[in-house]
């Protein structure tokens, strides 16, 4: 996911991601992440549930989906899976 990030970012994205990326645990069988993002509480970083981080840093949303979802994504399968086009 690194290398789809930009290497210049403002000092609170680049925060913002070094906190996202420190929230991440070790998972184990039957665990589940989710990433999600809702306008009233910003991006928010779930284990089975459990928020273990959240951003409302502007941006952040835009920077963090783009990943997947921007115009160079890491998996083009990956994001006509999560993004069908008509």
């Amino acid at each position: 996911a690194n290398a789809k990030l930009p290497e210049k970012l403002s000092p609170a994205l680049k925060n913002e991601v070094q906190s996202l990326h420190d929230a991440y645990k070790a998972v184990k069988p039957g665990d589940c992440y989710e990433l999600e993002y809702t306008p009233v509480q910003g991006t928010a970083l779930n284990l089975n549930g459990k928020t273990l981080f959240r951003s409302q840093v502007p941006n952040f949303k835009r920077l963090y989906f783009g990943i997947w979802l921007g115009g160079n994504p890491l998996s083009d399968s990956l994001k006509q899976s999560l993004v069908p086009e008509n």
